[in-house]
């Protein structure tokens, strides 16, 4: 074996190995989560339930773009840095706490003004603000663990945060706390960020100079890329996880609990080609050439297991609804969770080129493409909603996942055309 080759599949390696770490943690946080919704559903009525999960879409839905934006970025970069490593998540954690103030003021103040269960309540405001905050500064810890070569620490981050919103759920409602299902969705965040935060500036202050390190560059590229990158996040993933808040405010409470729970459900698809995404930002950051074989690859592993899994969660989930709460089946529950799998899996194209594109630092395309998806779901998806609740939400969201699937397709066509222009 060549030397080249021999690094060629040692990059394999540790693609696949970082993509099983991240993907094993991504199942496990989706197994709990189902637990937890499961719980959610069984002791809180869909009515509630719905003014609970529109509070929590409209406090992850900024906080995932800002903390996945930055996130992308420190990925990118920070396998580059070299010794400015140091000084790149420095950085990167005074954009996020600065947005996340000036995103949450503005997703508190939307909160209490949208939604007539809440209008008005000064505390629920704060509870957004702190909640987008927090979650952002627990979102972000992945992408850079991940980026410092700590990407096996993450069953364990987000597995523990899982649980204690399992065990804290019947002890807040047991107590009548406000808000039950927000607040400890965000209070275990807060000792994962505890424990983390100091270990993450640890291991980027050490880190050494290497072949195609970009140092001091990769300091000024930071706000330009992560700019960008949270730009083409807010227009995919931000209007994705903002649409429980949407359905809510335009459909009722209940159909908007239908709807978040079929999404809480589908996601666990959702993470799987998420994972090989990020790991493949990661290691095609400085592969050269090397990084379309690898996302053909990804590509072909990401189709197969969530296309399966796609099965065999829609043959399932009658008899979850059903355990869960009966009445979710005559909201329709089954037809939502069958579109939205149908959506992750047509998305898995998307996901994997949209890999590519970040580890190149070529935005352009990424950035047009999500602009037309998410202006098609946040012009039709109040009207769609209002006419036909949930299932009409979770079509139009299956169909724009769909979209980004076929215009990448489309640029890796056009790409491939003799005397293409790069």
């Amino acid at each position: 074996m060549t030397a080249v080759a021999a690094r060629t599949s040692t990059g394999h390696r540790r693609l696949y190995r970082d993509a099983a770490s991240l993907a094993s943690s991504s199942m496990l946080t989706a197994a709990l989560g189902f637990g937890f919704w499961a719980m959610s559903a069984r002791l809180l009525p869909p009515a509630t339930l719905g003014v609970e999960t529109a509070l929590l879409a409209i406090i992850t839905a900024p906080a995932i773009v800002i903390a996945s934006g930055v996130g992308d970025a420190f990925t990118a970069l920070l396998p580059v840095a070299g010794g400015s490593a140091g000084e790149v998540v420095r950085r990167g954690y005074r954009m996020l706490i600065g947005i996340a103030l000036l995103l949450g003021a503005g997703a508190g103040t939307l909160a209490v003004t949208v939604l007539p269960q809440v209008r008005g309540s000064i505390p629920v405001a704060l509870l957004v603000l702190g909640g987008v905050l927090t979650w952002a500064l627990f979102v972000v810890q992945d992408p850079a663990l991940t980026s410092l070569g700590r990407a096996r620490w993450l069953p364990i981050e987000n597995g523990s945060v899982s649980i204690a919103k399992i065990a804290l759920l019947p002890l807040a409602l047991g107590v009548a706390l406000p808000h039950p299902v927000v607040v400890v969705s965000v209070l275990p965040t807060l000792g994962a960020i505890a424990v983390l935060r100091p270990q993450v500036r640890r291991l980027a202050a050490g880190r050494p100079d290497g072949p195609g390190t970009i140092g001091a560059d990769a300091v000024t590229e930071l706000p330009r890329l992560a700019a960008r990158t949270t730009t083409s996040i807010a227009m995919s993933l931000g209007v994705l996880t903002a649409t429980p808040f949407l359905v809510t405010a335009a459909a009722g409470p209940t159909e908007g609990a239908v709807f978040s729970l079929g999404l809480a459900i589908v996601q666990s698809l959702d993470f799987v080609g998420a994972a090989l995404g990020v790991s493949l930002v990661v290691h095609a950051a400085g592969a050269g050439a090397d990084g379309a074989h690898m996302a053909r690859m990804v590509f072909a592993r990401s189709a197969a297991i969530v296309g399966t899994a796609a099965i065999a969660l829609v043959a399932l989930t009658p008899f979850v609804l059903r355990l869960l709460n009966p009445r979710y089946l005559h909201l329709h529950g089954v037809a939502v969770i069958a579109l939205l799998a149908f959506g992750s899996v047509s998305r898995c194209g998307y996901v994997i080129w949209a890999a590519l594109q970040r580890a190149r630092r070529r935005m352009r395309a990424l950035m047009a493409f999500n602009a037309v998806a998410a202006a098609l779901v946040l012009a039709a998806i109040v009207p769609v909603a209002d006419r036909w609740g949930a299932v009409g939400a979770a079509a139009l969201v299956a169909a724009a996942n769909l979209l980004l699937s076929l215009c990448a397709a489309g640029h890796v066509a056009a790409g491939a055309r003799p005397g293409a222009g790069r």
